[in-house]
C-alpha cells in the first residue's frame, strides 16, 4: 500500500512539473495551481515517502541535547597542556631517530640498506588504520630521487630498528622517516609504490624546515655580465646556467622562518624584479622565503640574461646597503652568496675596500660564501678567495671577521654536493640537535594535512659540522588537534593556534593544502582574526608568548549557501578570547566563545542504545 501511495505521489509530481514547463500561460488553464499544487505535494513525498518526520523523531528519540557553559580558561588551559603533550611525545620520537642516524654514520656501518619501496609485494604489506594504507608491520624501505649521488647510505637498518621502538612504545606514531643529503629516504613502516625515484626527501617540506633549524638572512649576488654567457668546459651549459641552477639549489633550502633576495649585477647592480611589480620590495631589503615568494623569486632568476662588465664593488657596495635595509630579527645570522666566472673589470684593492667599508657596519659579522662559475676562472680566484676570507688589513682591532669560504663549480651534475657547506655554516651545538616543526602540509604518503616534526643529522667533520640528512615523524592535525576543538552549532565558538611570529598555524578560515603539490599556507592571524580589538588586546600578547584574556564585540563572516560566489553574511558578536602558551612550543593556542547565545556550547551524545535495538545516533565532539 504504502509503495502504491508512492507510485501516485511521483505521478502527481510529474503532472505538477509538466504543467509548470508546458508554457508560460499554465496559469490561465489552472489558475493558482503550480506553485502551492508543487508544495503540498512535495511536502506530501517527503513525509509519507520518504518517511523524514519519522527519521527525525527516531533521532530525537536517540540522542539528548546536552548544554553546558565552557570555562574558558580551564578550556585553554586543557588545549594547551594536551597539544604540548603529544607535540613532546615526537620530539622524543624524532630525537631518537636521530641519535640512531648519528650513530650509524659515526660507527661506519656497514649494514645493508632496505628493499626499495617499488620492490615491496602485495603479500609484504597489511591494511593499517593509523597510517590509511597497506604497510609493512616490521620493515622500512627506501625511497631513491632521479637525481641521488652515490653512494647509498647504510643507515636505513638503524633508522629503522628505531622506528620500530618507537612505534612500540607511542602506537599511535604515524610515519617516521630519514631523508638523506644524497636523495635517499628510509621510511618506516614501509609500503609498496609503482615507482622507485619521483620521490626526492630533500626538496619536501620538513626536510627544509629540519636541515638548517636557526632562521637566516640570505642575500645571492649573481654574475650577469657578457662573460657569464661563455660554456663550461666539457658541456654545453653556459655559466650563467650554472649559476642559476645554483641559485635554485640554494634556495630550496631555506625555510619559511628565512628571509631572501636576489642581486643581479654586470656593470651596474640590477633589480631582480621590475619596478612597480608585486615583488620589487626584493629590490630593496630581503623578504620571507615563503613558497610563493621563492616560486616568483625563481621565475624572475630564470629571466636573467647575460651583458655589460663585471663591477664586483658595485655589486658589494649594493649587497651591504640591502642588507642594512632589512630589519634586524632576533639575532640572526647573515650571509650573502657571490657566485661569478671570476673575471672582475674593477681592480682587486677597489673590491675589497667596497668590501671592507660594508663589513665594518655590521661588525665583519656578515658570512661571505663565494663561487666560481665554470673551469677557466683563474683571472679572478685570488679576489674570490680573499672577499671569502675577509682577511682585511685595516680592520678594526679587537673585531673577529667571520670566516667564510671559496669554492670552484664546474659539475652541473651535483650542484647540492657543491654548495653542500652552505649548510655548514650554520650548523652549531644547538641547531645540530635541535628539533622542529613544520607548518601543516599534504603529506605525500596518504596522511592528509599533517605536521612533521623535524631533526637534523650532522657529523664531525674537523672543526665543523656536516650535515647527512634530516629526520622526521608525522602528526595529523586531526590527531594534534580534533578532540579539543570547541566549535559551536552556529559557528561563533573554536579555537585557533598561532606561532610567535604571529602566523596562523590552525584556524577555522584557514585554507589548509589539499594535495601534495599545494604549498603550506602562510598567513598571519590578523588576516583571518580582523578586528582592531584582537590586534590591540591579544594579537601582540599572544607573540610574546603571554596568557591572557579579552571580551569584546567580534565581526564574524558566514558562508551563505553551498557555492563560493553566494558570498557571505556578517555578523557581530559578543566573543571572549582566552589564549595560553605550549609549553616547550613556540605555539599559542586560543578559544574563542559566543557570550550572547544563552547555550554556550551544545553537545549531542546518545542514549543508552537499547539491547537488540536498532536506532539513528550521532556523536560529535565539541
Amino acid at each position: 500500500m504504502a509503495q502504491l501511495s508512492a507510485l501516485l505521489l511521483v505521478l502527481q509530481l510529474q503532472v505538477a512539473l509538466w504543467i509548470l514547463s508546458s508554457n508560460v500561460s499554465g496559469q490561465d488553464r489552472l489558475p493558482n495551481l503550480q506553485a502551492r499544487f508543487l508544495q503540498v505535494k512535495l511536502q506530501e513525498f517527503s513525509t509519507n515517502a520518504l518517511g523524514v518526520e519519522s527519521m527525525q523523531q527516531k533521532f530525537n528519540q536517540a540522542v539528548v541535547r546536552v548544554t553546558s557553559s565552557v570555562d574558558g580558561s580551564q578550556a585553554v588551559q586543557t588545549l594547551a597542556s594536551v597539544v604540548s603533550s603529544r607535540l613532546q611525545s615526537r620530539f622524543r620520537v624524532a630525537r631518537n631517530l636521530q641519535t640512531a642516524a648519528r650513530r650509524a654514520y659515526e660507527v661506519g656501518s656497514t649494514a645493508q640498506s632496505e628493499p626499495l619501496c617499488c620492490e615491496l609485494r602485495d603479500s609484504d604489506v597489511v591494511f593499517d588504520s593509523r597510517f590509511n594504507t597497506t604497510v609493512s608491520p616490521t620493515r622500512s624501505c627506501d625511497r631513491v630521487s632521479a637525481t641521488a649521488s652515490y653512494p647509498r647510505p647504510t643507515v636505513s637498518v638503524a633508522v629503522r630498528n628505531a622506528a620500530a621502538t618507537n612505534l612500540a612504545e607511542v602506537p599511535e606514531v604515524k610515519f617516521q622517516y630519514y631523508g638523506s643529503e644524497q636523495g635517499y629516504a628510509t621510511i618506516f613502516p614501509g609500503f609498496n609504490t609503482s615507482d622507485c625515484s619521483s620521490y626526492d626527501p630533500r626538496y619536501r617540506p620538513w626536510y627544509v624546515a629540519g636541515a638548517v633549524p636557526a632562521a637566516k638572512d640570505v642575500l645571492i649576488v649573481v654574475d650577469v655580465s657578457g662573460s657569464m654567457v661563455y660554456a663550461v668546459a666539457g658541456t654545453l651549459r653556459t655559466r650563467l646556467g650554472l649559476a642559476k641552477e645554483a641559485i635554485l639549489s640554494i634556495m630550496s633550502a631555506l625555510s619559511h622562518n628565512d628571509r631572501i633576495t636576489v642581486l643581479p649585477f654586470s656593470t651596474h647592480a640590477s633589480l631582480i624584479a621590475p619596478s612597480g611589480s608585486n615583488m620589487s620590495c626584493f629590490n630593496d631589503a630581503l623578504g620571507q622565503a615563503t613558497p610563493y615568494n621563492i616560486r616568483l623569486l625563481r621565475y624572475h632568476v630564470g629571466r636573467l640574461q647575460p651583458d655589460g662588465f663585471t663591477y664586483y664593488s658595485r655589486a658589494i657596495t649594493r649587497a651591504y646597503q640591502i642588507l642594512a635595509n632589512t630589519p634586524a630579527r632576533d639575532g640572526r645570522d647573515q650571509v650573502f652568496l657571490f657566485l661569478s666566472d671570476g673575471a672582475p673589470t674593477d681592480q682587486q684593492s677597489e673590491i675589497l675596500a667596497a668590501q671592507e667599508a660594508g663589513a665594518r657596519r655590521f661588525g665583519y659579522r656578515v658570512i661571505v660564501l663565494t663561487y666560481a662559475m665554470g673551469t677557466n676562472v683563474n683571472a679572478g680566484e685570488g679576489v674570490l678567495m680573499k672577499m671569502a676570507q675577509q682577511a682585511y688589513p685595516n680592520k678594526q682591532p679587537g673585531l673577529t671577521a667571520a670566516a667564510g669560504e671559496y669554492r670552484l663549480i664546474s659539475d652541473f651534475t651535483n650542484l647540492r654536493a657543491s654548495l653542500t657547506r652552505f649548510y655548514s655554516f650554520f650548523a652549531s651545538e644547538d641547531t645540530s640537535s635541535a628539533t622542529v616543526y613544520t607548518k601543516p602540509y599534504y603529506d605525500a604518503f596518504g596522511l592528509g594535512v599533517i605536521l612533521t616534526v623535524a631533526a637534523p643529522v650532522y657529523t664531525s667533520s674537523g672543526a665543523s659540522q656536516l650535515l647527512r640528512g634530516v629526520v622526521g615523524v608525522d602528526i595529523t592535525v586531526t590527531d594534534l588537534f580534533g578532540d579539543v576543538s570547541y566549535f559551536s552549532d552556529d559557528e561563533h565558538q573554536y579555537a585557533f593556534m598561532i606561532n610567535t611570529r604571529g602566523q596562523a598555524i590552525l584556524h577555522p578560515l584557514l585554507n589548509q593544502p589539499v594535495d601534495i603539490s599545494t604549498d603550506p599556507l602562510f598567513q598571519d592571524i590578523t588576516l583571518l582574526e580582523t578586528n582592531e580589538e584582537f590586534r590591540t588586546l591579544v594579537y601582540s600578547s599572544m607573540r610574546n608568548g603571554m596568557e591572557g584574556s579579552a571580551v569584546f564585540n567580534a565581526t564574524r563572516f558566514l558562508v551563505v549557501g553551498e557555492s563560493q560566489y553566494e558570498g557571505t553574511r556578517r555578523t557581530t558578536v559578543l566573543s571572549s578570547y582566552h589564549w595560553k602558551p605550549v609549553p616547550g612550543t613556540s605555539f599559542v593556542v586560543c578559544v574563542v566563545l559566543n557570550l550572547d547565545s544563552a547555550l554556550a556550547v551544545s553537545r549531542i551524545t546518545p542514549r543508552p542504545r537499547p539491547a537488540a535495538n536498532s536506532t539513528y545516533a550521532c556523536c560529535l565532539l565539541w
